[in-house]
């Protein structure tokens, strides 16, 4: 739980819960899975480098970590709908806050979730257009140990129309990037 409001107080006591489920036995927890955008996590915060390290030195073959990278529909309209509070600025949905900690531990995977990809429209507040989904395509072929998700992506309509656009976009671009084989479907 990072939605702590003073992570200190919380810090030791929530890193020791992680360490006990990557400790569980036969592929129980396969690693960690963070939402900066629904959790309101800055990717510069030092949560991240908290959890990172915690995953580094654990003793296993479990080192993964799944990271939310893009925005969310959350952020726009849907999320005031429901009164749901997202955050999807720079410091929440910008793949490079992760370039640290990606070229320092090389034994951690990091699997960048939803590839960047743009789920708000333009002119939203938060449109980036498909800034971050370049850079996740570049961080994936600048490090071994990225990998990209295009899970949503895809989404459609009941009548088979999609409902984001750029999908196939991407996955031109993945492919041209020579990173096809770094890409999956989650």
């Amino acid at each position: 739980n990072t939605t702590h409001d003073n992570w200190q107080d919380h810090r030791d006591a929530e890193l020791d819960r992680l360490r006990s489920f990557l400790s569980k036995k036969d592929g129980y927890v396969l690693g960690v899975k963070l939402a900066p955008p629904h959790t309101c996590l800055p990717l510069t915060s030092n949560i991240i480098g908290d959890i990172v390290e915690t995953v580094h030195i654990h003793d296993g073959n479990n080192k993964v970590i799944a990271t939310h990278i893009g925005t969310t529909p959350f952020c726009g309209p849907l999320g005031k709908q429901f009164g749901i509070t997202c955050l999807c600025g720079d410091e929440y949905v910008n793949p490079r806050h992760l370039e640290r900690y990606i070229a320092k531990y090389p034994d951690i995977t990091f699997a960048l979730l939803h590839s960047g990809h743009e789920f708000l429209p333009p002119g939203d507040d938060c449109y980036h257009n498909f800034k971050y989904t370049d850079e996740c395509i570049a961080l994936a072929k600048k490090y071994p140990n990225v990998y990209l998700s295009i899970s949503a992506i895809f989404a459609q309509h009941p009548d088979g129309t999609l409902k984001y656009p750029g999908g196939f976009e991407t996955v031109r671009k993945m492919k041209e990037a020579g990173i096809a084989h770094k890409v999956f479907w989650g």
